[in-house]
């Protein structure tokens, strides 16, 4: 691509890369969370009362996954994940508040548990988001950011406490080295910052921030528990800078806000590459919805990605997930108007752009 302007010109080269596949996925009602299942190399989205299951390679729509006991007219369906070894699928269901476990290596059976009964709290406990420990734990919070931790197998529980016996308020965004940390966000002073901490399921201590960081509407970890971000875009309270740590909780720095991409209202926010080496940050563009890629290294961007249509607005950061890619990068997936929009991208755009020299100093080490 070739500027000239008032005589003077400069040529830059492969400033563009085009998608290698884009493809739409329509649903009458939006799906509401993403999880992409490195193992099974399909991607589950939540949707009411059902998850769809999507095939990226052969670009289908698959047989979706209902609870073993079936279907519940209240049932709306809120946060997944994975359990350490893949082979089970929790569901946060804050319509039935259940929680339902699926062997994905034995489809059509599994579990579901009530965390109000397993509490023993007096209101009804409604599920957000849960996630299995490598000790075999279940922790959760309920919408409002009570955290909880389950025995699947007994059904029993407890409400999350501190050290010294305190409850534990805040939301868990992802768990890493497989399971054995929980990343939560605490909830904070209720106007512009909050805390974030590691819940250590083999010692059941929280490690906890000791400065606050930025209004937290959206928080992420990699795998290996090294690269910790928190932040987002809270329209008329913040912007979306998003705050580095480390996995000691120390912050090292800020990514700021790059492309002329703003964060929309109500649409989904970041999520971190398991290698930590790239965040993603959703928005829009003129023409649809737009996807900065960032390297965490350099603390820049390194890609922008155009979507053809724009992302959802209706969106709840502490229950939903509306952006997800597999472990390669290539896939791209979002929740656009129409339905789940994924963008294939091209392998040079992935080995150039994406993942630079840096980066693969980071996947190295």
């Amino acid at each position: 691509m070739t500027l000239t302007v008032s005589g003077k010109s400069d040529t830059l080269s492969k400033v563009f890369q085009y998608a290698r596949t884009v493809k739409r996925f329509p649903f009458s009602s939006s799906p509401n969370f993403l999880l992409f299942d490195s193992g099974r190399q399909k991607l589950y989205a939540a949707h009411k009362d059902q998850v769809e299951v999507i095939d990226p390679i052969t670009q289908q729509v698959l047989t979706p996954i209902v609870p073993a006991s079936g279907k519940l007219a209240n049932s709306q369906f809120a946060g997944l994940s994975l359990s350490p070894d893949g082979n089970r699928l929790y569901i946060a269901d804050a319509g039935a508040n259940l929680i339902h476990e699926l062997d994905l290596t034995h489809p059509g059976t599994g579990a579901s548990v009530n965390p109000t009964t397993a509490v023993g709290s007096t209101v009804s406990v409604t599920p957000g988001r849960v996630f299995e420990t490598s000790t075999g734990t279940l922790v959760g919070s309920d919408v409002g950011g009570n955290l909880f931790t389950l025995n699947g197998v007994t059904g029993s529980g407890s409400w999350l406490t501190d050290q010294f016996g305190r409850r534990v308020n805040g939301n868990p965004w992802n768990s890493t080295n497989k399971g054995k940390y929980i990343f939560v966000a605490r909830a904070g002073n209720g106007l512009i910052s909050s805390n974030i901490a590691l819940w250590n399921a083999s010692t059941s201590d929280l490690l906890l921030s000791t400065n606050e960081t930025q209004w937290v509407v959206e928080a992420s970890a990699d795998e290996d528990g090294t690269v910790i971000v928190a932040g987002g875009s809270t329209p008329g309270i913040s912007d979306s800078t998003a705050e580095v740590a480390d996995f000691d909780l120390n912050s090292v720095g800020f990514i700021m806000q790059h492309f002329d991409a703003t964060m929309p209202t109500g649409t989904p926010s970041f999520f971190l590459h398991p290698s930590g080496a790239l965040l993603y940050k959703a928005g829009s563009s003129a023409v649809g919805g737009s996807v900065e890629i960032d390297d965490v290294n350099l603390a820049q961007s390194t890609a922008n990605i155009t979507f053809p249509e724009p992302f959802v607005t209706s969106y709840s950061p502490f229950t939903d997930h509306m952006l997800t890619t597999d472990d390669t990068g290539r896939y791209l997936f979002g929740v656009t108007n129409s339905g789940i929009t994924m963008m294939v991208l091209d392998p040079f755009l992935f080995r150039s752009e994406m993942f630079n020299r840096h980066s693969f100093n980071r996947l190295e080490a």
